[in-house]
């Protein structure tokens, strides 16, 4: 198989020809833009009580679960006819409003990325 053509860096402005999105350097500030982004989420806004959930193991079997009954598929892509890997389980009620249905089946809904963000 031949490599991806070469094309120019994404970022506005830079004309280095280049096979991934960006060029090393921008790709390196992309890489530090988003490290330091993610910083400042979990400092400031991350909820520790609700992380601490979402690394439990009861969670990531609940997790495993919804997406394995549900075939690995997201649910709102399946329902417009498009067939998309389920990459998050999504709490119907909030976890924070309705903690007591953080691990009931009936309130988890595997979704992609992309429908997930709509939520």
């Amino acid at each position: 198989m031949g490599q991806k053509p070469m094309r120019e860096c994404r970022k506005i402005g830079c004309h280095i020809l280049t096979r991934t999105t960006y060029c090393k350097k921008h790709r390196e500030e992309k890489q530090r833009r988003e490290a330091a982004r993610q910083r400042e989420y979990d400092t400031h806004k991350r909820d520790s009580a609700a992380d601490a959930f979402y690394k439990s193991s009861a969670w990531q079997k609940a997790r495993a679960l919804s997406i394995a009954s549900h075939y690995g598929l997201c649910q709102d892509c399946l329902v417009e006819g498009r067939f998309k890997r389920a990459e998050m389980v999504h709490h119907i009620k909030p976890l924070r409003e309705y903690p007591e249905l953080a691990l009931v089946q009936s309130n988890l809904r595997p979704l992609c990325n992309k429908c997930h963000a709509k939520y």
